[in-house]
């Protein structure tokens, strides 16, 4: 991360840093990361394997503007705005609930006290997410594409188009360091992005952290078969452990998702989520996860019951403080009626007639 030490003019607007009013202080950062890699992957729709160029899997780019500016006493004003960028095609933005947005990953504005928590307005990721982001998953989730990230397809909007953050997002969180990490957040209907309520709850210590998360969704536009709202709603439980230079995670989840096509019935899924990370020396991490997806009634099809086994096994060389080069592999499996779910097959690419795909994948990272 890189603090601007000086003025920039961009358009007119000055983003300026480290401003004196009022004896008070301001500042402005412009970070990021930036990451490109070429992919492999087999059985994709239309027959045989394919290359392409991609984001970074394992760690998707953005480019974030965040600032803050101290009010005394432990109290501040902080905003952050935050950029997918596609390095492949120089595009920045992307998908949002109701079509796309330049500040598609994040842009809020708030206030945060030493003593009393943190309060910000706009948005933004649920407090469920974050709970998630820290303590539940070896690779934080923070992967660019569904491949190498299952639960992509349940910790978001699925009435939104799959929307991994919330618009309209009211959020409190609170913290004290090596004791506990918790938030609650709510999301106001706008008619694209529907309601939301969350919340999240970690107990860290020096070496384990034990967390649990809720967040339910609610359609903006659509009805049940029975003429309620659906209803999306996802609980998990986990932590990790540390021993040495290897730390291990294990994590439950469980997804309901309400119909919303008469005649179909909700869809149910437990997710087992085990992962470990593993830093070798000072240069190089090697981090393996496994998923194991069972649902239930899937698409809304009563019966229509199945697994779906994912394996993501990555390792990441650091040439300089900033840079670094990693190598993926990956594989999902699905079983029974798995093979026909439809959203695995768009997220996937995958060929109908397959019953496993798998990939690979190098690139380069930088930080900035």
């Amino acid at each position: 991360m890189t603090k601007l030490k000086c003025q920039l003019l961009v358009g007119g607007i000055v983003l300026g840093t480290r401003v004196m009013a009022f004896g008070q202080t301001s500042t402005v950062q412009l970070s990021g990361q930036i990451g490109s890699g070429v992919t492999w992957q087999n059985n994709q729709a239309g027959g045989g394997s394919a290359f392409s160029m991609t984001d970074n899997l394992i760690a998707a780019s953005f480019m974030r503007i965040s600032g803050a500016e101290d009010l005394g006493g432990g109290r501040q004003v902080l905003f952050r705005l935050e950029s997918a960028l596609n390095v492949s095609n120089g595009n920045a933005g992307g998908k949002a609930a109701g079509g796309t947005s330049f500040w598609n990953r994040q842009s809020y504005v708030g206030l945060a006290s030493d003593a009393l928590g943190r309060l910000t307005l706009g948005r933004q990721f649920t407090a469920a997410t974050d709970t998630a982001i820290r303590t539940l998953d070896v690779f934080q989730f923070n992967g660019s594409s569904a491949v190498v990230v299952p639960m992509a397809l349940f910790g978001v909007d699925r009435f939104a188009s799959n929307d991994t953050r919330q618009n309209n997002t009211v959020k409190y969180s609170y913290g004290v360091p090596g004791i506990v990490d918790a938030g609650a957040s709510y999301s106001f209907d706008d008619g694209v992005s529907g309601r939301n309520y969350s919340a999240g709850i970690a107990h860290t210590a020096g070496n384990y952290a034990l967390a649990a998360m809720y967040t339910r969704y609610f359609d903006a536009v659509g009805t049940t078969p029975t003429g309620g709202v659906p209803e999306h709603s996802l609980w998990g439980l986990g932590g990790y452990y540390v021993f040495g230079p290897v730390k291990a995670y294990a994590s439950w989840f469980q997804s309901a998702l309400d119909a919303t096509i008469a005649h179909r019935v909700g869809q149910r899924d437990n997710i087992f989520d085990l992962g470990l990370a593993w830093q070798i020396g000072n240069r190089a991490n090697l981090r393996i996860a496994y998923y194991n997806d069972r649902g239930r009634d899937l698409d809304g099809v009563v019966r229509r019951d199945g697994t779906k086994q994912t394996v993501v096994i990555a390792t990441e060389y650091t040439l300089s403080t900033r840079t670094s080069i990693y190598a993926t592999v990956f594989q999902n499996r699905f079983s029974g009626g798995y093979k026909l779910e439809t959203v695995n097959l768009a997220a996937l690419n995958r060929s109908a007639g397959s019953s496993v795909s798998t990939g690979a994948s190098v690139g380069v990272r930088h930080v900035f």
